[in-house]
């Protein structure tokens, strides 16, 4: 009995070892990316990009960079998809990785990953931190450009006794920006100047009653046929120069944002074209990641760029046309007469009078 039951508890132990051999964190991450590309399949990119992330926590391995990267690209975020892809090429921890057709879907989509992410390469003020869309990406000078997604990012740079710069930069995919960030000194203010002493009180002398009292002085009579009339005061308006300044600065910008205008309604004729060319074809499809082909994604990324260009050229054509407006409205009047003001005194009852003429 007891030999029974002696291989009995043998048997139990022999099958948890086991089971938990089974369950190494290799297989457990193999699960969850099996279970991400599920997910990518049904369209739930964010889903999949999750359980891509708990298997690279797990065991991080070239599949799981790649499948997380290409997760990111689905879901626009350019940067963290280039970073992901180009390290799950730069591993060789495994035979799926060597393998020649999962190495070409691979390079293909950072290829097209890389279209839509530029360089920024930052340059001024030694010492100063810079931060990228409020992220914090090191202290100038950097010998590397950050890359960044296309579109407009904003750069914020401080420094010690510097005063802070905040700018607003577009960034072209494929393209490399540099911009200067150069930080003036802080200014001190002066300090306030001291006022000087008050003067001494005047002592009036005590007068006794019996001494005569001090003759006021006399009035001084002007002299007989010395003029007393005062100069004559003349005021001149303003010049109307910041008028014509106006309404020409008017014109001009009235003329930009017609321009402006008339390239947002080409680049929307070009988007509208290149979408319906898009949409015609049957091989094409956007929720693929690449397209349908070559081709496909030539004719998206151009619709989208005309698509750019014309919310570009609109919104140009209405703040163009806003300040046109702006300035005619705000420009004064031509008017060229001059107004003269003299003041004389008064013969027939004291005091002085004055006339505005035109």
């Amino acid at each position: 009995m007891r030999t029974v039951f002696a291989l009995f508890i043998c048997s139990a132990v022999a099958v948890v070892v086991v089971g938990t051999a089974s369950a190494s964190p290799g297989d457990e991450a193999e699960a969850l990316i099996r279970k991400g590309v599920e997910q990518r399949r049904r369209g739930n990119h964010t889903d999949a990009l999750e359980l891509f992330e708990r298997a690279s926590a797990i065991t991080p391995s070239a599949r799981a960079l790649a499948q997380r990267g290409l997760a990111e690209s689905s879901l626009r975020r350019w940067v963290d998809a280039e970073r992901h892809l180009s390290e799950a090429l730069d591993r060789h921890d495994s035979p799926w990785i060597e393998a020649k057709e999962n190495r070409s879907v691979l390079e293909k989509a950072l290829t097209m990953v890389r279209m839509h992410v530029g360089g920024l390469r930052l340059q001024g003020t030694e010492g100063a931190e810079v931060k990228v869309n409020d992220q914090a990406v090191g202290r100038l000078p950097m010998n590397k450009a950050v890359r960044v997604a296309e579109g407009t990012v904003r750069v914020t740079a401080v420094a010690p006794g510097r005063r802070s710069v905040e700018r607003e930069i577009a960034v072209r995919g494929g393209d490399e920006v540099v911009a200067r960030l150069d930080l003036a000194p802080e200014t001190v203010a002066a300090p306030a100047p001291i006022p000087p002493p008050s003067p001494a009180p005047v002592v009036e002398p005590i007068v006794s009653g019996d001494a005569p009292a001090a003759a006021a002085p006399s009035a001084v009579e002007p002299a007989s046929g010395s003029s007393t009339q005062p100069p004559t005061l003349t005021a001149q308006p303003s010049s109307n120069d910041s008028g014509s300044v106006r309404r020409q600065l008017g014109w001009a910008t009235a003329v930009v944002g017609f321009a402006a205008l008339a390239g947002a309604i080409v680049e929307t004729t070009i988007w509208q074209v290149k979408r319906s060319d898009f949409n015609s074809m049957e091989a094409c499809d956007a929720n693929l990641l690449t397209r349908g082909g070559s081709g496909c994604s030539t004719l998206l990324d151009s619709a989208e760029r005309a698509r750019l260009f014309a919310l570009i050229g609109y919104g140009a054509a209405a703040v163009f046309g806003g300040t046109s407006a702006l300035l005619f409205l705000s420009a004064p009047a031509a008017d060229t007469r001059t107004a003269r003001l003299a003041c004389a005194p008064d013969l027939v009852s004291p005091g002085v009078s004055c006339r505005l003429a035109f």
